[in-house]
């Protein structure tokens, strides 16, 4: 029987299963009912076919439309499939791909008001394994096939809103989900043939099935998350998501199921949407019932503009260093002198770990990763991991380890109760003798031991990811790559080589870098079969499999191949800066913020509690879902971090930068600056705190912004000046405080003089090239950025208070008492030096002290001003900033002193 041509065609969810439900005996029924399903489907005559699935993820907000042609047969299967069910890999299936109707679904989409993104990829065994038992050799669907990304997370509401979309496709093309109703597969690894969770699942979904109406199916389906076998379930969402999409696509449509199978911890439910209501183009949307639960989906958070960087990477995973220490000292990390260890006071304590890993969770990272030094000589390093191991109550998904595994076997129990799911573990020999040399320490036994412990948890169902990490140095032990490689013979290990790298210290030689080029003709001389496996999109390292092993091989390629493009990573130093690139050396610091409450001391326990620091982070978070105003502690912090993360280049340097640059030793890289000669002094080794201000980020009532302005006359033309002396003055210029008579600089010495009411006028002015922004302006627009006179407002009070930081001899902590600064727009016509207009800004700062204000009110004008250039540079590459200018002083020995224009 076929469907009349006007007659709305379905919608599918079908449960896929694995490669093997096409052989083993067990799954026969499962087959009889895909290939009933696909007379069904050529009955409907589509004139093709669209699909999401659950092997292929896109960006967590944006739909990738897959437009590679022709496509293939993917083997996306383990290397254990090789070694036990060869002959699965000689699969095919034959059907079509189309770019035009990849184009014509991205168009569609887009126009629906869908992020999407183009790709190419081959199907995976979501797509053809289903499909080849659909429609077998002889009966095949002589219709395109599109294969779509389903989003990466697990907002079930949004996969309903795609389907919506999707729905009002023109022409009779047919919607059909792939995934599983059920798909636990760390249970899998305990060996369990447990149905009561498939079984709870089937039951809640046929009751959800037999709804009065489509909006009320939804809606219970929607509430699915609220059972307790959930997160059995599914331990991770991206299996269960095209099941949404199909709701959405038949939002209005009746619903029934086909069948269920459950077996074991999968379920494969099929079901199907369907009516006889007529072409899509004359259907209207059903209001969906408002469940609670609903109502939080449709009004969920994006991800925080705080960790979302200029170039839309959104940084949802944080490495925080737990110690300076380490019980190696391998060549490449420590340098040989050793490093000079902080006063314990510098270091983070343990319940600033636990709020600040709080707060960047309530911010929206998944994933923390526990770093040295060597995190595992720290005394309370499994009750830190536990009470970090909490908060995947708010949202944490991940809790690794970074070491070397020496004394890792020993607590490695415990912290797999308290959550741990990935060790990177670093190893570069598999010698013991060349281990000693290249540690300066025993202990190879130890760590096989680690490893040995990890895959033994690992079959008894722990789960634990364990990646071995293998720096590659020339003349070392680039002759071990054959023997790492050869670790994933039989054992289920990743080994990731690294390219090595240049770090204060470890006394880098080009020569000795062996490049990813290098390694990969080594491993393809003797393994020339050895082929890509594609990874997930945020990926450090390029993954190979060798046909048959079980493990892999990774390459980190820092050097020769950066992938910054797709970094979601942060850092936290071990004394509590905020490090967003490894390569680079600019820091802020987060631990002074959270210590401002507590007299600059550490917190402990006792501070932890008095400061309710959790309860606030969990304040802010509600707080800021509800658009209120945060607690000040947290705003600032959350502030810093905007505006560091906002800072982070699009990339690092290459590798001629790389090894010149200046940047912590490896040991230190999450810890205290390293004391090399000729480094830049510490201020300017970290970003300008007077940059750390964001468009909509701080709270503008904090700050004083309202001087009235005052309209500056025409700049004077300058006079002629006597060429700059290339030398330092000599001692007969007295004049010069900042000068001792034997010529050295120093900080003037101000205790002797009295205190006074001092404020200082300065001014500045940005000139346009060109029309744009003064229109802009005119019009009151903001740009891409936000309100331009606000934030330049902001800046400018912030660079006023971060003077010190960036003027060398400017004394610290004068106790200012106000910043007012002004941002005014100056039109064409009321200055011929501007022919396209121009913003004038003047910054008056005053304090009650022994010393002027005059670099600070200079300084806060040039804050402001560069702000401006920084938010109209999209517009107006050539603007000039100049006639940086004091106007007034007051107070002091000099007395009071007025420009005279």
């Amino acid at each position: 029987m076929t469907v009349a041509e006007n007659t709305r065609l379905p919608t599918y969810f079908i449960g896929h299963g694995g490669v093997s439900i096409m052989f083993k005996p067990e799954h026969e029924a499962v087959r009889q009912g895909l290939r009933e399903l696909g007379k069904q489907i050529k009955a409907l005559k589509p004139e093709a076919i669209v699909l999401t699935c659950g092997e292929f993820e896109g960006e967590s907000d944006a739909i990738q439309v897959n437009f590679k042609e022709p496509t293939k047969v993917w083997h996306d299967l383990g290397p254990s499939w090789r070694k036990t069910f060869p002959h699965v890999f000689e699969y095919e299936y034959e059907h079509k791909s189309s770019r035009a109707l990849a184009e014509k679904v991205f168009q569609h989409l887009q126009s629906q008001n869908v992020k999407v993104e183009s790709t190419e990829r081959d199907l995976d065994h979501g797509v053809w394994v289903p499909f080849k038992l659909m429609f077998p050799e002889g009966d095949e669907l002589d219709v395109p096939i599109l294969q779509i990304s389903t989003y990466v997370g697990d907002d079930l509401n949004a996969h309903v809103e795609l389907g919506k979309a999707l729905s009002t496709l023109p022409g009779r093309i047919l919607l059909i989900g792939s995934g599983m109703l059920c798909h636990n597969l760390p249970a899998t690894r305990q060996g369990t043939s447990d149905t009561s969770i498939a079984l709870a699942l089937e039951a809640a979904a046929k009751n959800a099935l037999d709804a009065p109406t489509p909006e009320e199916r939804t809606a219970r389906f929607l509430d699915f998350q609220k059972n307790a076998d959930w997160i059995d379930a599914h331990p991770t969402p991206e299996h269960v998501l095209p099941l949404y999409m199909t709701l959405g696509a038949g939002h209005d449509l009746e619903g029934r199921v086909l069948t269920h199978a459950p077996r074991g911890v999968f379920a494969r439910a099929r079901w199907q949407s369907t009516s006889s209501i007529p072409s899509r183009a004359t259907t209207t949307e059903i209001p969906p019932h408002n469940t609670p639960r609903l109502t939080a989906l449709k009004t969920a958070k994006p991800f925080s503009d705080f960790l979302t960087d200029t170039f839309n990477r959104q940084h949802d995973y944080l490495r925080i260093s737990v110690t300076e220490r380490c019980n190696l000292r391998c060549l490449y990390c420590m340098p040989e002198e050793g490093v000079e260890l902080s006063p314990p006071a510098r270091l983070l304590t343990s319940p600033e770990i636990v709020y600040l890993s709080s707060l960047f969770v309530s911010q929206g990272v998944t994933k923390i990763r526990l770093t040295g030094g060597e995190p595992t000589v720290r005394k309370d390093i499994v009750p830190l991991m536990q009470r970090i191991g909490q908060l995947r109550e708010n949202g944490l998904r991940e809790l690794c380890l970074t070491t070397n595994g020496i004394s890792l076997h020993r607590k490695l129990d415990p912290m797999v109760e308290a959550g741990l799911t990935g060790v990177n573990l670093s190893l570069d020999t598999l010698d013991p003798f060349q281990f000693q040399i290249m540690t300066r320490r025993k202990g190879f036994d130890a760590v096989m031991k680690s490893i040995d412990r990890i895959l033994e948890m690992n079959k008894l169902g722990a789960g634990i990811k364990l990646k071995i990490n293998c720096v590659v140095m020339r003349g070392m032990n680039d002759r071990e790559i054959l023997p790492f490689v050869e670790l994933g013979r039989e054992l289920p290990i990743e080994v990731r080589f690294i390219e090595y790298m240049p770090f204060d210290g470890n006394k880098w030689n080009k020569g000795k870098m062996f490049s990813y080029e290098e390694m990969l003709a080594v491993i393809r001389e003797k393994y020339p079969s050895l082929e890509k496996v594609v990874g997930h999109k945020n990926d450090t390292s390029k993954t190979y499999m060798v046909p048959g092993f079980e493990g892999r091989v990774g390459f980190i390629t820092s050097m020769t191949h950066n992938f910054c493009g797709t970094c979601n990573r942060l850092r936290i130093t071990g004394d509590g800066n905020l490090k967003v690139c490894l390569f680079g050396n600019a820091e802020v610091s987060l631990r002074d913020i959270i210590r401002k409450e507590n007299d600059g001391q550490p917190i402990d326990e006792d501070a932890f509690k008095e400061l309710r620091l959790l309860e606030t982070v969990q304040e802010a978070a509600r707080l800021s879902d509800e658009g209120g105003l945060i607690p000040e502690r947290e705003r600032e912090l959350l502030d810093i971090i905007g505006l560091a993360v906002k800072r982070k280049k699009e990339k690092h340097a290459g590798m001629g930068e790389l090894e010149n640059m200046k940047n912590r030793p490896m040991i230190l890289i999450d810890n205290k600056k390293y004391p090399w000669p000729y480094s830049s002094s510490r201020a300017t080794s970290r970003l300008p705190l007077h940059l750390l201000s964001s468009p909509g980020l701080s709270q503008a009532r904090l700050y004083h912004t309202g001087r009235p302005s005052t309209q500056t006359e025409e700049a004077k033309p300058q006079k002629e000046t006597k060429p700059t002396p290339r030398s330092l003055p000599n001692i007969s210029d007295s004049e010069l405080p900042h000068l001792t008579p034997s010529q050295t600089v120093h900080m003037t010495q101000i205790t002797e003089k009295p205190e006074t009411k001092r404020l200082a006028t300065a001014a500045c002015t940005v000139s346009f090239s060109n029309q744009k922004p003064w229109q802009i302006l005119r019009k009151g627009e903001g740009t891409h950025k936000g309100d331009v006179y606000s934030v330049a407002r902001i800046a400018g009070i912030m660079a006023a208070k971060r003077t010190p930081d960036i003027v060398p001899l400017c004394h610290p902590g004068i106790g200012i008492t106000g910043v007012e600064v002004s941002v005014e727009l100056v039109a064409p016509e009321a200055d011929n030096t501007k022919d396209h207009g121009a913003m004038q800004i003047v910054a008056t700062v005053s304090c009650f002290g022994r010393t002027g204000v005059e670099m600070e009110a200079m300084t806060a004008t040039m804050g402001a001003a560069l702000t401006v250039y920084d938010m109209l540079k999209a517009v107006d590459k050539g603007m000039i900033i100049g006639a940086v200018r004091l106007i007034e002083k007051q107070g002091g020995k000099s007395g009071h002193w007025i420009r005279e224009e």
